[in-house]
Formats: C-alpha cells, structure tokens, sequence
C-alpha cells in the first residue's frame, strides 16, 4: 500500500473513534440532564411554595409536576424529622392544643417536601382534631392530588366534603357565641353606665342632706274623729298650700340614710332603727335626682315585729338643694281633680 493511503487510512480510523468517543460522551450527558433539570425545577417550586403557602394553584401544579417525574421525588431528610416528630406529638395528644401543635410539626414536613403525601395525611388527622377544619379541608385536598391511590384519593375528597359540613357548623356556633359575648359585654358596659349614674345621683343627695335633720308637716284640712284616735282628712290639689301644713311631732324627727347599698331613705330619727323607721325609699335610674323612683314601705305586723311587705310607688318632689321633700303614698299620681284628697307629708329642713 502506497505509503500516502495508509496515513490516510490511519487519520479516517482516528476520526472515527474520535466521533465514537463524543456520541458517547453526549448521550452520557443527555441522559443525566432531564432528571437534574427537573429536580432544579422542582427545588425552585418548592421555594417559591414556602413564600407562599397559602397558594394553593402553585401547590397542586407542584405536586402534578412531582408526580411525572420518574424516579419518583423522595422526601428530604429534614422533612422525615419533622414528620417522626409530628408523629409523636400526635400520639401523645389529648387536647386541641396538643392537636395544632403536631400540625404545626407536619406543616415544618409539608413545607419541606410539599409533594409528600403521607406529610399531608398526617397534617390532615392532626388539623381536623385540632378543629382547624379549613386546614385539613386543604391537607386533605393536596393528598388526594399526591397520592397514587386513586381509592384513597376519592376518601379524601369525601372527607374533605364531610369537613366542610363541621366547618360550617362550627362557624354558626362560633358566631352565636361571638353575638352572646358582645350582648354580654354591652350589656356589663350599660349595667357600669347605669351604677356610676346612680352612685352619681345618690352622691347628690348625700352631699346636701347627709348629717341634717328634718321636722314633719303634714297637709290637711281637719282632724277626723275614728274613737279612739284623730286622722287628717289629707289636701287636694287646690288645698295644697302653705296655711293647711301643720307641724306633726316635736323637734326634728326625720333624717336620710344611706347604709342601704343603692338607696335613698328618710327615716325617723331612732335609737332603735328597725323596718317601721323608714318613711321613704329612693332607688336612681340615673345620674340625676330627677331620675330617683321614689316609693313608701308597706309595713307588717306580726306578734310585736315589724317587717316590710311590699313597696308602693310615692310621689315626690325633692329640693335639689335638699332643703325640704314632700311627698304622698296614696298615688304615685295625683289626680288633677281639684276635690281628690291625699295624705302629703312634708318634711322641711332645720
């Protein structure tokens, strides 16, 4: 062979194991190349997931993409830490407490391998236990797209749907008991309202009339003879006036008292008080003395004791300066009618 041939030959042979060797080492590449990709594709998605949990369409697309890779994705180590923890907080749980916190624990699992589904069967138990129904509803929904099951996939989605109905539920109860607690809270704010007005009121009175003593008039006209005793005949309304009061009693022989939680009273002056001391009754509606609902005790007595029956609405008219309240307890009215008669009392500061 011409010695020009055989080193072209011998360049031809190189060449060829020249080509032979790159085809190898491309298909070598080609093939390790889609598996890496999608890993990084996978990795990024999963970044993109942890600072957005609450996407949901990024999650499901996740975990579509996980599912048509082959091998399968495996979860990373310190999702399986967090998933035996989670586990062991589960079983060792007895309230809702104990319940969210192994959630929270399979949220740390679920977060580092969101296509895991096992991860998210146990979020699912520990948030419906939990009673956190919308977080199991979406455990539960993100299973049934990872899992392989297609069985354990339509459980999921009908317990997801059994969820909703607690969920629901609870959130009417949630909302009635909201309701009852802000009634209760106004009406605690009204009930404070309507105490500091009445001790206001009561304040009132206390700071013109406490230490003073009063003397009783009665209002009439005649005396009327009963046998054994007298009784005023009362006034009208035309007969209320100044020259029919008469002094009723020595000296001063009324005063008020306060040791009454809430009340207003004029009781005769006693060393001895018991319930026939008291002559009237105030209780406030508000923060002034108009606001005073006046009433006068009906008295009982029983084998030498006094006790106090009832109560009948008075009427009253009360200085504000505390110098004099008069007032009857035939009516808490009086008639308009110029002949109706009543028993008034006036009790006039000394």
């Amino acid at each position: 062979m011409p010695a020009i041939e055989k080193k072209v030959l011998i360049i031809a042979v190189c060449c060829l194991h020249a080509a032979a060797s790159v085809a190898q080492t491309s298909g070598t590449k080609s093939s390790k190349s889609p598996a890496k990709a999608n890993a990084a594709e996978l990795a990024q998605m999963a970044d993109q997931l942890r600072q957005s949990p609450r996407d949901d369409a990024l999650r499901e697309r996740l975990i579509r993409y996980a599912r048509t890779m082959s091998p399968p994705p495996k979860p990373p180590e310190e999702a399986r830490r967090w998933f035996v923890r989670g586990n062991v907080a589960l079983a060792d749980a007895h309230e809702k407490a104990d319940y969210a916190h192994a959630a929270s624990l399979f949220e740390q699992a679920v977060s580092n391998a969101p296509w895991w589904s096992d991860a998210y069967a146990a979020l699912a138990k520990a948030d419906e236990s939990s009673e956190n129904f919308d977080g199991a509803i979406r455990a539960l929904r993100s299973f049934a797209i990872a899992t392989t099951s297609e069985k354990d996939a339509r459980e999921a989605e009908d317990r997801s749907y059994a969820l909703e109905e607690k969920r629901d539920r609870q959130a009417k109860r949630d909302e009635a008991q909201r309701r009852d607690q802000e009634a209760r809270a106004r009406a605690a704010a009204e009930e404070d309202r309507r105490r500091r007005g009445n001790e206001a009121a009561i304040r009132a009175v206390r700071d013109r009339v406490e230490g003073a003593t009063y003397t009783r008039w009665i209002c009439y006209t005649r005396m009327i003879d009963q046998g054994d005793h007298s009784t005023a005949d009362g006034c009208s309304i035309a007969e209320y006036g100044a020259k029919n009061w008469h002094s009723w009693g020595s000296g001063p022989i009324e005063r008020f008292d306060f040791s009454e939680p809430g009340a207003i009273r004029v009781v005769f002056i006693s060393a001895f008080p018991n319930p026939s001391s008291i002559s009237l009754e105030g209780r406030p509606n508000g923060s002034s003395t108009a606001d005073i609902t006046w009433r006068c005790p009906i008295l009982h007595w029983d084998n030498g004791k006094t006790t106090i029956s009832g109560w009948r609405d008075a009427w009253v008219r009360y200085e504000p300066d505390g110098s004099s309240i008069t007032y009857t307890c035939d009516t808490p009215r009086p008639s308009s009618n110029p002949t109706t008669k009543y028993q008034y009392t006036w009790f006039r500061r000394n």
